[in-house]
Formats: C-alpha cells, structure tokens, sequence
C-alpha cells in the first residue's frame, strides 16, 4: 500500500438530509407542544397542580442539564477547527451534523424537564425568570442552528446567518448556565474567589441582565392562595390559635421555606414544621430554646425579616420556642403589640388603625390586664391578636436632641466613635491584625499589610474597608468577623459618604455635602453614639451567627 493512501483520509458517508431534516423538524414540533402544554411561568410563586408522572421527570432537570451544555460546547470547538481549516477538518465537518443534533435533542429534552420542576413553586426571584427565559432561548436558538447547519451545505450564502446564530445560543447557554447554579449555589458561588476586576465586571452584567426580570411582588388588596402546606393557614381569630401557628410559622414561610421545606432542603434543614425546626440540619441548631442571640438567621445574600418579626421571632425564642404556646396565655412586652398586631390586622383584612372589640372569650382571658414582670409591662398576647393593629400607648414625653453642632469635626464625632466601636479592639495600638490600625487618621490612612488601600479617599469601591463589610457574612474576607459586632446600614453609608466626600480629617459638619438620608443617618447614628459604650470598653458574649438587629434587641431585651 502507497504511503498517499496510508494518510489520506477515510472515505465517510454523509446521513442523508432528509433523516437530518426529518430528526430537526420532529425536535421543533415537541419544543412548540411542550411550551404550549407547559409554558413559561410568569408567576413562579406557588405550585401548580401538576401530574405525579410530570413532577417525577422534574427532577431530572438537574441531571440532563449538563449534556447539553457539553455535547453544544463540543460542537463549537469543533465548528472552530472546520473555520481555521485545520487539519481534521475533513474528519470534523461530516460529524458536526451529528454532534448538533444530539446537542439540540438533549438542549429540549432538558428545558421540558425544567419547565416541570418549575411548577413545584418557590422560584420567585429574577435569577429564576432569568433562567427560564434563557433556557428556551437556548433551546430554540440550537434548533435554528441546527436547521441552518443544513441548509448551509446546500446554500453557503447562509454561513454567516448561521454562525451568528450559533454564536447568540451560546451566550444564552453560558448566562443562562450561570443564573441555574445561582439558583442552587448562590449568586456569589461563580465570582467569591474571582480577581476582583473580573468579579466586579461579572455583578454589573449580571445586574444589569438581572434588572429586566423581576420577581412578582404582591397587589394590594389581594391575597396569596391557601398554600397546601399547612404552615401559615392559621386564623387569627381563633382565641385557642397557639402563637407557632399563628405567628412563628408564617414569619419562617415567608423567610425561610423556599430553600428548606420538603422539597427543597438545603444543608439537609427543614423549616416547615415545628419537629423539623428544633431538629436542625447538617450544620447542628438553629434555634436554642430560650437563647435567641445563637439561634441562626438567613444568609446574608437572602431577603432577610424584618426587624419587627425578627423581634418577634427573638421573644418567642427567649420564652421557650414552645409549639403549644396558646395565644391566650402568652405575654409580650409592650413594645412587640404593634409588631405583632400589624401582621394580624393584614392577615385579617382591615386597615392599621382599626380597634375592633375583643371577643368575649379574650375579654375573660385577659381580665387580668397587663401585669409588671422582670421584662417591664406586658400584655396578653391574645388581646393584641383580637384587637388588631391597636395603637399602643402614647410614649411618655423625652426630651428634644440638642441639634448637630455646625461645627463639629466629621471625622472625629462621627467617623471615629463607628470605627472605635466596631473595629478597633482588633486594629488598635494595642493589637493590629494585619499590621492594621484603625484609631487614628493618620494609622486609618497608612493601612495595614495591603497598603494604602483601607480608605482611598473619593473612592468607595476601591476601599478596602467597605469592600470587606459589604462581603456576605459567611465569606472569608468579610470584617468585622461574624464573631463581632456588625456596623449597620446608617453606618456604612455614613462611611462610604464620608470617602465620597474626601475622606478628610478637618471638614466639619456644616460644611460638608449632605443629602436628608444622610443626614437622618448621622443623627440617628450619633443619638446611638451618645448612648452606646465603644466595643475596645466592653466585653460582650456574641455567637458564631449573624447578630440581632440593635433595633430587635432593644425589643426584645
């Protein structure tokens, strides 16, 4: 034998194109009847009533998700290969057809699978609806692509229609791969460990994809569907209602259960059942009956309750966690009756300052009134429940905040005092973690082991000091440590304006730029100053967990 005919290629027999076309056209009929049998959910919120058989392939979606992705990134290398004319083009374009087609039936099969699992419900959020409107387009753009691989090798005035197309399904497979793990990992799964410039340039795409896909939020006057889960039916006019059911559980639902109920439960955690709570999950409990301060909270990146159920939820943690707890027994300080009563009067329909009379039931349940106890005056629970959002007690008369001095200095009245109580026991004289002191200007400005890069004066984003608080709680980098006390909102917004504006160490308050947030947030923060010991003078026991809100503790202390 020759040696020409040793290297020349094999001779293959392209598939015909009507078992090609045949295969293409079949594809787009089932992808046409599924989205029309099962369309997109623009509404995500709750679950569909859906076929046991439908519900089963569902959750398959996970597992054929990821041939797709590699059989149409196969296709691409390859196509790549064909364009350069490399050597293995002759052996690589007969089998693009082929690698295509597979890509495009596994791309459908895996977008009807999604399309079931989505009827479960809970997928309210923009990374969701980014996803699923992602994932169709991939999966009609592969089918074009398919359909135009064919028809290029018969009309070549075709090509660039094609790879444009082929080009726009993998920017849709690729975003929309990302958004799919968000969805199980984590928004910041992708990007925690990336370079920051790569990082940063990642979350402004991403935000701004993001923007055009909103979750639904709810119209006033309506109401959610009863869900078939029991947790959060409860009505609150029943006086022998116990306060799980009629508070804690609804709170959780609302917070929690969309990552950790049957279906979904992450970190093998549960919260849709009282048992399932106390039981914990891999990481051991999140609640400690009568220990609020260690019981555990959302991460930092999910919506979080706000600071009246997380009162609440604290001062049913405090009393026990108890499942049977009635509401006809239980007392609360004064202060949780507007917490509590406002979620009542919406469950019940009526305006916030509507004071209907209470039961007789109630009436004889409370004759008593409020008592005093070692937690100050509290009332019986089941009087607020009854009453609705009725106005508590005026607050006795305190006496007016003298106004900010005009002349005080902004970095020492204000920056100093947030710095010293959140961030000096750590980088002080005394003791400097990462050669860093943060107690006076001077030190602040030298930075730590990093360099100059703590607080770079007229820019936040590049300052080390807000780049590190504004990481989510659980990340490595994140300082304070969640060991320690966290500065609030007011807080970092005051800091981050105080860089905006130069970062200096003699502009006084009269004299700075200050728009009326900022503003409330400087006499707010300097009334809590004025009140609060530095953390350096103090020794205060916190959990290895995200801490109570100042305001939830001042409820519930």
């Amino acid at each position: 034998m020759s040696e020409a005919a040793i290297n020349s290629p094999p001779t293959t027999s392209r598939p015909r194109p009507v078992a090609s076309w045949l295969g293409a056209a079949a594809l787009a009929i089932l992808f046409v009847v599924s989205l029309i049998a099962y369309p997109p959910l623009m509404d995500a919120r709750h679950a569909i009533e859906t076929p046991d058989w439908v519900r089963f392939l569902g959750r398959f979606h996970v597992v054929a998700l990821h041939l797709p992705v590699g059989v149409i990134l196969l296709a691409a290398i390859m196509e790549f290969f064909v364009v350069i004319k490399h050597k293995s083009t002759t052996y690589l374009a007969p089998a693009l057809n082929f690698t295509l087609m597979i890509g495009a039936w596994s791309a459908v099969i895996s977008v009807i699978f999604g399309s079931f699992l989505a009827r479960k419900g809970d997928f309210n959020t923009a990374e969701f609806y980014a996803h699923q409107a992602l994932g169709i387009g991939c999966g009609a753009g592969i089918i074009l692509t398919l359909m135009l691989r064919l028809i290029m090798e018969t009309a070549p005035r075709f090509t660039l229609v094609y790879y444009s197309v082929f080009a726009l399904t993998l920017a849709f497979l690729g975003i929309g791969a990302h958004f799919g793990g968000s969805l199980v990992h984590g928004s910041d799964y992708l990007t925690k460990y990336a370079p920051a410039p790569l990082a940063k340039m990642s979350s402004v795409i991403e935000g701004a994809i993001l923007a055009r896909f909103k979750p639904v939020k709810e119209q006033p006057g309506k109401s959610d569907p009863p869900p078939a889960d029991p947790v959060g039916q409860h009505n609150v006019s029943v006086a022998g209602d116990t306060v799980y059911a009629a508070l804690v559980a609804p709170i959780l639902k609302a917070n929690c259960c969309t990552c950790h109920n049957e279906e979904k439960s992450k970190g093998d955690l549960r919260l849709d059942s009282h048992e399932f709570v106390l039981q914990g999950g891999h990481n051991g409990e999140v609640l400690v009956a009568g220990q609020p301060e260690k019981s555990r909270m959302p991460p930092p990146k999910k919506p979080q309750p706000s600071d009246d159920e997380i009162a609440l939820l604290s001062w049913w943690i405090k009393e026990g966690a108890s499942k049977d707890l009635k509401v006809t027994d239980a007392k609360l300080p004064e202060k949780l009756k507007r917490p509590v009563a406002k979620p009542v009067a919406d469950a019940k329909g009526e305006p916030p300052d509507s004071t209907p009379p209470a039961s007789p039931d109630v009436q004889q349940a409370v004759a008593d009134e409020p008592v005093d106890s070692d937690q100050g005056t509290v009332a019986p629970l089941a009087l607020v429940i009854q009453q609705g959002a009725a106005k508590p007690p005026e607050p006795a008369p305190t006496v007016a905040t003298k106004p900010q001095d005009p002349n005080a200095n902004v970095f020492k009245s204000i920056i100093a005092p947030i710095l010293a109580d959140k961030c000096t026991s750590c980088h002080s004289k005394e003791k400097t973690k990462g050669k860093l002191r943060m107690d006076t200007f001077a030190d602040l400005m030298k930075g730590g082991s990093d360099g100059a890069t703590t607080v770079v004066p007229l820019k936040p984003d590049d300052s080390l000091m807000l780049k590190r608080v504004n990481l989510p709680l659980d990340d490595d980098d994140h300082m304070p440590p969640p060991k320690e006390k966290q500065p609030g909102k007011d807080e970092i917004a005051i800091l981050k304006w105080w860089i905006e504006n130069g970062a200096s160490e003699t502009q006084t308050l009269g004299a700075s730029t200050k728009t009326p947030e900022i503003e409330g947030f400087i006499k707010k923060v300097a009334l809590a100053q004025s009140n609060v010991a530095p953390a350096s003078a103090r020794k205060a026991e916190t959990p290895n967990l995200k801490p109570l809100t100042p305001a939830a503790k001042k409820i519930v202390e």
